[in-house]
C-alpha cells in the first residue's frame, strides 16, 4: 500500500470513530449526545478573565507559550480535559481500535512532517506524558475539526446602540465541561511587545475558533457533508491561526481576500465581521465534483444581521449536502432526542426570530438570552464569545464557559 493511500486509510478509519459533535457513533448508529438527560443543566455562564500571552513570534514552543501554564489551575485544566478526551476515545470498542492504530499511522505519515504547528502540539503532548497523551495523539486531537467537527451558532450583527459590528458565537462540543474549565483568552504578542491579536483559546488547542484582530474578527463554524470529506489540506482551526498571524492582516479586506484563497481539509463556514455595517460575510467551503475545496460567499449586504449555524444557505452550491431538519420537538421528546445537526434550522429561525424583536433592548443583552434556549442551549456548549471589532486596534473580546 503506498503512502497516500496509508494515509487515507487511517484518517478513514478515524474519522468514522472520532466524536462526531452532535452525536456519539457506536457502530453503525449515532446517539444524540443528550438523548436520556433531562434538560441539560443551566444555562449557567460565567465571564472568563483569565488573559495568557502567546508570544508568537518566537522560535521555540516552551517560550512561545510560556505564559499559559505558569498557574497550577491551568495545568490541571489541561491534564483534565487531555484525560476527559482520552477515556473517551478508550470506552468504546471501535473508537478505542481506530485512536491506537490510526494515530500513530497519521502522525508518521503525514502530520510530523507537513502538519501546520506541529512542534506546538508535541509540546503540549510532552508536558502531560505519554501516559496521559502521546505525541501522535495529541497531533490527532489538533486536527478534530477535520476529523469531527464542532458545532456552533454565529451571529453578525450591527449594533445601533454601539455604532459598531458584533461577532457572537457558541461553542458546542464533546466534554463541554471539561472544556470551559480549560477556556482562557489568548493575547498573541508580537515582538514589540504589542498585542497582534485575541483569540478564546482552550488550553492544549493549538489552532484557534474565534480570533479578532484590528479591523475584523473571524469564527470557524461545522458544515456538513454527506460522505467522507476529510483530505490533508490544513485543519481549518489552523488555518485561522495562520491568518491571524500575518503581518499583512490589518483590515476586514485583507483578511476577505486571503480566506477566500483558502483550501481547508474538510467543509467549513468562516464568518468574517468588520466594523462598519455591511462589513460581514459567511464562507462556504465545500467540495466541488473535482473532490477540491470551493468556496461560496454570503454577504450581509444591507441586512442588520446575518446568522448563520450548521447547514449550508438556501440556494447555495452545497445545500444538497444538509441534513435533514427537525423544526419542532415530537410528542414525548425534548431536543434532547435530537442530535444537533437536526437542529441547526431551528436555531437559526429562534436567532432571527429575537433579533426582529429586539426593538431597543441591548444587542449583547438580546443575543445573551437567545441562547440561554434550548437548542442553542444544549448539553454540549462549552463557551459563548462576543467580539467587537475597532479601526486601527485590537477590538474587545468577552469570552462566557459553561459553569
Amino acid at each position: 500500500m503506498g503512502r497516500r493511500a496509508m494515509m487515507t486509510a487511517a484518517a478513514a478509519g478515524l474519522a468514522a470513530a472520532l466524536p462526531g459533535c452532535g452525536g456519539f457513533r457506536s457502530g453503525d448508529r449515532e446517539i444524540p449526545p443528550c438523548r436520556g438527560l433531562l434538560a441539560p443543566p443551566g444555562p449557567v455562564v460565567v465571564p472568563v478573565a483569565d488573559r495568557r500571552i502567546v508570544n508568537f513570534r518566537v522560535k521555540e514552543p516552551r517560550e512561545r507559550w510560556a505564559g499559559l501554564l505558569r498557574e497550577r489551575h491551568d495545568i490541571a485544566a489541561l491534564r483534565a480535559l487531555a484525560k476527559a478526551m482520552k477515556v473517551h476515545m478508550e470506552n468504546d470498542f471501535l473508537l478505542r481500535t481506530a485512536w491506537r492504530i490510526g494515530s500513530p499511522a497519521l502522525y508518521h505519515l503525514a502530520y510530523a512532517d507537513r502538519a501546520l504547528y506541529i512542534e506546538d502540539s508535541d509540546y503540549f503532548a510532552d508536558i502531560l506524558g505519554a501516559d496521559v497523551l502521546t505525541r501522535a495523539q495529541m497531533a490527532v486531537l489538533q486536527h478534530q475539526y477535520t476529523l469531527a467537527h464542532a458545532f456552533c451558532s454565529t451571529v453578525i450583527a450591527y449594533d445601533e446602540r454601539a455604532g459598531g459590528m458584533v461577532h457572537f458565537r457558541s461553542v458546542d462540543w464533546p466534554m463541554s465541561m471539561e472544556i470551559a474549565m480549560a477556556s482562557r483568552i489568548y493575547d498573541f504578542r508580537d515582538d514589540n511587545g504589542s498585542i497582534a491579536f485575541s483569540a478564546a483559546g482552550i488550553l492544549g488547542m493549538v489552532g484557534v475558533l474565534s480570533a479578532i484582530g484590528e479591523g475584523f474578527s473571524v469564527a470557524i463554524n461545522y458544515a456538513p457533508w454527506r460522505e467522507g470529506s476529510a483530505s490533508f489540506d490544513p485543519d481549518p482551526t489552523l488555518l485561522l491561526r495562520r491568518l491571524m498571524e500575518g503581518d499583512d492582516m490589518r483590515t476586514y479586506r485583507q483578511a476577505y481576500d486571503a480566506i477566500g484563497r483558502w483550501r481547508p481539509g474538510a467543509p467549513v463556514f468562516v464568518s468574517l465581521c468588520g466594523v462598519r455595517a455591511g462589513e460581514g460575510c459567511v464562507f462556504e467551503f465545500g467540495l466541488g465534483r473535482d473532490g477540491k475545496s470551493n468556496v461560496n460567499c454570503i454577504e450581509i449586504d444591507n441586512r442588520r444581521f446575518l446568522v448563520h449555524t450548521n447547514h449550508f444557505a438556501a440556494g447555495s452550491p452545497f445545500a444538497a449536502e444538509n441534513p435533514r431538519q427537525v423544526l419542532a420537538v415530537e410528542i414525548d421528546r425534548t431536543w434532547n432526542h435530537y442530535r444537533l445537526r437536526e437542529t441547526s434550522e431551528i436555531r437559526r429561525r429562534m436567532i432571527v426570530r429575537d433579533l426582529e424583536a429586539s426593538g431597543s433592548a441591548g444587542l449583547e443583552e438580546t443575543l445573551m438570552k437567545t441562547y440561554s434556549q434550548e437548542p442553542i442551549w444544549n448539553c454540549e456548549t462549552a463557551q459563548w464569545v462576543m467580539m467587537t471589532p475597532r479601526t486601527g486596534r485590537i477590538g474587545e473580546i468577552k469570552l462566557w464557559a459553561r459553569a
